[in-house]
């Protein structure tokens, strides 16, 4: 897991896919040690939400990926 204030690529990357981005919540499982983050974004190109999901699962410390679209906002 990674402090959160070492969200800036998460942010960067973010921004690169979204024309908004939105923090919606945040929790934390002592469980798992983990923390989960979840995003409302308007998508620039929602044709490529698959590529948004690839390049999130590949940055270090994100180990779960979920997406939920809402017409033309997704959350992540």
């Amino acid at each position: 897991m990674r402090p959160s204030t070492e969200l800036g690529d998460l942010k960067r990357l973010l921004s690169r896919h979204s024309r908004s981005t939105q923090f919606a919540s945040q929790r934390f499982s002592e469980a798992h040690q983990a923390m989960d983050l979840s995003y409302r974004l308007l998508l620039r190109d929602p044709a490529r939400s698959q590529e948004l999901l690839q390049e999130l699962k590949g940055l270090e410390g994100v180990s779960r990926v979920s997406s939920v679209q809402v017409g033309d906002e997704s959350e992540v």
